[in-house]
């Protein structure tokens, strides 16, 4: 009879009750993500807790150590979960493994806010463990040890093999889970926004793995390889304007730069981004949609270098960490790789470790000429934790002193000071002082700490226009935001829900501004520029590229005969052809359709079926 309950309880209720303190943890953590629950999908999380404390039981050996052993594997999982939450708005993810090789940065990143983040889920963290332990105390008292060694080796194998199946990138099983377990319609997927309210309608575990299935690589519809070729050998024979000539560029990734000005809820004595907004009137100044906001800053860079676009990539993607994984990459398009071409020295100074999402190898197969990382650049100055703005500006202006004035230069900078944490002991001084607030007194502590760090990335862009103005060789200035800035208190609630700016009662039009960011194209020699009002990152410079004196390939030809049909979007908001803001599933416009089913399969061809040969 001991033997019969202490089978029941080692292979039926242990299991049950790890996936019941998980779920409790994860939606007790997360009730503003509430979601109608799918009994199906719920039902596929609790087979994915018993698949993995079966496989931990057999390594183990026991039911005990089992438990053990998953019980650590859950809460380390689900904590960290949260605080990418906190930081980001996104859930863990499985394709999450791919970031164990930037743990160094992310841990430099968290050090000044990981002990508010604790604190503000202690009460959550403490049932959890007293769950865990309860669980742990029940392993003990009916502690089964495997001890038939045949037994131990197909479960384990067994259960391996179940793990294996479903990660591998088989299309047939891989549908089958989704039609059975996560009743995917285009109206369900609609109404499932964010990822957040994704694992809570699945459940942790569950959600998890539907993320996955719905995050790989799928050739799109209408693809023919020969189709698209004879497309951009077409677009080959269009000539360039080469009005710009063969300027220097010098390009500036302003981290997480928004006009806080725009704003109402936060006032300050004096204008955030007075440089950024009075010299909109001197060069051209277009309305970007980023395809991030609040985080994964390289996938705007991976836009604004390559000219592929993450609209066609699955939710979540990161190219640089997901695609660029086999030397085929080194025959990618890149613009470093058309100016190389052209003769320019290209150089990428980033304030960020070379470790950072994987862009070492990335810069590698752009095959950047020379690359800076945080630890190559000496006598740095530091405001707000991260390396300066006018320590950047100043990096420019040096560069711009000594480099050889026969070689035109691509010279792009990535700055940090801006990045998050953000809260009032951000920085020891303020140049500028709130003079009325409707919020809290911890968002407004915070909106300050980002609008200083905006003020001095503000003044650096005034610097660095101002040198150029000095110099003889012409020379384009290109200014821009990656995101805005993830802006949450220390109790995790999202202080965009409190400025009026992001919450209009228009939903296409809220969706549109929190991607919103501007892009600044400047210079030193009196350009004539034609007017755009929208472009995403990935059209900004096939623009500049098709302006100038320069042999230019058919890709990035192709790509700017898109700028007026197509000429910003992401995952969720576009501008069509008649320059309206529109959901992306719901262009309501022919000519936009086709062209995004174009760009689709260009997309396809360039990144992934190119690469992939």
């Amino acid at each position: 009879m001991f033997k019969l309950r202490a089978n029941r309880i080692n292979y039926i209720y242990i299991p049950l009750l790890l996936i019941v303190a998980a779920e409790f943890f994860y939606k007790n953590s997360n009730l503003n993500m509430q979601k109608n629950p799918i009994i199906l999908s719920h039902l596929l999380d609790i087979a994915i807790v018993f698949l993995l404390y079966f496989l931990f039981m057999t390594i183990t050996g026991s039911s005990f150590r089992g438990t053990i052993t998953t019980s650590i594997i859950f809460f380390i999982l689900l904590l960290v979960n949260q605080i990418k939450i906190i930081y980001s708005a996104n859930p863990v993810y499985i394709k999450d493994i791919f970031y164990l090789n930037s743990a160094g940065t992310f841990a430099d990143i968290l050090s000044d806010t990981l002990v508010p983040i604790i604190t503000a889920l202690w009460w959550r963290i403490l049932i959890y463990v007293a769950m865990l332990a309860g669980i742990c105390v029940l392993a003990k008292l009916f502690d089964h040890k495997i001890m038939n060694l045949k037994k131990r080796l197909i479960t384990l194998f067994s259960s391996l093999f179940i793990i294996v199946i479903m990660l591998l990138p088989i299309t047939f099983i891989n549908d089958i889970f989704i039609k059975c377990f996560y009743e995917i319609t285009a109206e369900k997927n609609n109404n499932t926004t964010t990822n957040m309210r994704y694992y809570y309608q699945h459940g942790f575990f569950s959600g998890m793995y539907g993320q996955y299935l719905t995050s790989m690589l799928r050739e799109p519809d209408g693809y023919d390889r020969d189709e698209a070729l004879a497309i951009l050998d077409e677009a080959g024979k269009i000539s360039n304007d080469t009005s710009f000539g063969q300027p220097n560029i010098i390009m500036i990734f302003s981290e997480s730069f928004w006009d806080p000005d725009l704003q109402d809820n936060v006032k300050f004595d004096k204008p955030i981004a007075k440089n950024y907004n009075s010299l909109k009137e001197k060069g051209l100044f277009v309305d970007m949609i980023s395809p991030v906001f609040g985080g994964i800053s390289c996938n705007t860079e991976y836009e604004m270098l390559t000219g592929g676009t993450l609209t066609y990539f699955p939710d979540c993607y990161i190219p640089y960490m997901n695609l660029y994984n086999n030397d085929g990459y080194t025959d990618a398009p890149s613009i470093i790789k058309e100016l190389n071409n052209n003769d320019y020295d290209t150089t990428i100074v980033s304030t960020w470790s070379s470790t950072l999402f994987n862009c070492s190898d990335v810069y590698n197969y752009f095959q950047v000429d020379t690359v800076y990382y945080d630890n190559d650049l000496e006598n740095v100055t530091k405001k707000g934790g991260r390396i300066s703005d006018d320590y950047m500006a100043d990096n420019i202006i040096n560069y711009m002193e000594n480099k050889d004035p026969r070689t035109p230069a691509f010279y792009m900078v990535l700055t940090a000071e801006a990045h998050m944490p953000f809260n009032v002991s951000k920085f020891d001084k303020y140049d500028i002082e709130v003079t009325d607030s409707n919020l809290s007194e911890e968002e407004t502590g915070i909106l300050k700490s980002y609008a200083q760090g905006i003020y001095d990335a503000d003044k650096m862009l005034g610097k660095v226009y101002d040198y150029i103005q000095t110099i003889d060789e012409p020379t384009i200035l290109v200014f821009y935001g990656d995101h805005l800035p993830f802006l949450q208190t220390s109790d995790g609630n999202n202080i965009y829900d409190n400025i009026d700016y992001f919450n209009t009662g228009d939903e296409t039009l809220d969706t549109f501004r929190k991607y919103n960011t501007g892009c600044l194209i400047l210079d030193n020699y009196d350009i004539t520029y034609d007017k755009k009002e929208y472009m995403s990152p990935y059209l900004i410079m096939p623009y500049i590229l098709n302006h100038m004196d320069i042999s230019l390939s058919p890709y990035y030809k192709w790509l700017y005969t898109t700028v007026d049909i197509y000429p910003a979007s992401n995952t969720f908001v576009s501008i069509n052809s008649k320059g309206e803001i529109v959901p992306t599933n719901s262009l309501d416009d022919d000519a936009t359709e086709d062209c995004s089913a174009m760009l689709s399969r260009i997309n396809w061809l360039m990144f992934v079926d190119n690469p992939r040969r």
